[in-house]
């Protein structure tokens, strides 16, 4: 299965993708991390939030005739509504942390992506009896 996705996909992708320092490809926690860092201009958090809200927004045209189908058979309302409300509220911060590692500048998140996962050259701490 690995050989086939390897050609499928190219050894580079998946190795980048396997080694667990660099993060993955898609890495969720490294955009939040980005998204404190006040190296990361305004310019690409800004855009990174705009594309959360055209995804979201989207993502809400896509889902929405079926949605409204389902919680008209089920009167479901009140639920759809506190559905939707926390989708609206998550998911433009979750598409910004996703896509802020693509758009910020790539030495500085390389250098933060180092900074919090050191290398094992590095000494680790003794313990003090």
């Amino acid at each position: 299965m690995i050989p086939f996705l390897a050609r499928l996909f190219g050894e580079r992708t998946l190795h980048a993708e396997l080694d667990k320092r660099s993060g993955g490809l898609v890495s969720v926690p490294l955009g939040f991390r980005l998204l404190r860092d006040r190296r990361i201009s305004l310019r690409p958090k800004l855009i990174s939030v705009a594309i959360g809200c055209l995804l979201l927004a989207g993502l809400l045209a896509i889902e929405f005739p079926v949605e409204t189908l389902v919680a008209t058979l089920l009167i479901g309302i009140p639920l759809d509504v506190a559905i939707d409300g926390l989708e609206v509220a998550i998911a433009p911060i979750l598409f910004t942390a996703l896509a802020l590692p693509w758009i910020a500048p790539r030495a500085l998140v390389e250098s933060i992506r180092d900074e919090n996962h050191p290398t094992k050259l590095q000494a680790e701490p003794k313990l003090i009896n």
